[in-house]
């Protein structure tokens, strides 16, 4: 059941990654600081940083685990905008595709499973029946 869900998932897996993507595209160029203004505390929980494209999309995938602690990043009219397309889209959309594919898989299977038992309990029955003819 799992390896069918699992398959199932290519596409959304794929598109996740490309909105991720272009995303944190998005992000870093409005909101790229330079190296010699982020301070890194060791002690620190990590914190969203948006100085190069890995790091931006790193930070985007923190974001998709709720480290949303560095709301000042945010400042303005358009980062404001697009934090919110962000999470409007993947939050709530795109887990909301994940629950319907989930579900969709997960009823094949039952179905699936459903016939191969009844043909197992067939095939069983010709088996027995075969052998006291």
């Amino acid at each position: 059941m799992l390896s069918t869900i699992f398959y199932d998932l290519r596409s959304f897996k794929l598109m996740l990654g490309m909105i991720t993507s272009m995303f944190s595209q998005a992000f870093f160029i409005m909101l790229a600081v330079s190296v010699s203004e982020y301070v890194v505390d060791e002690l620190a929980p990590p914190v969203l940083v948006f100085q190069s494209v890995r790091s931006t999309f790193f930070s985007l995938y923190l974001m998709l685990l709720d480290n949303l602690d560095e709301a000042e990043s945010f400042e303005g009219p358009w980062p404001a905008g697009l934090f919110i397309a962000y999470t409007v889209i993947v939050f709530i959309i795109m887990l909301n595709v994940l629950i319907a594919i989930e579900s969709d898989s997960y009823d094949a299977v039952l179905v699936t499973s459903t016939e191969l038992f009844w043909r197992s309990r067939q095939e069983l029955i010709a088996e027995i029946t075969t052998d006291f003819d």
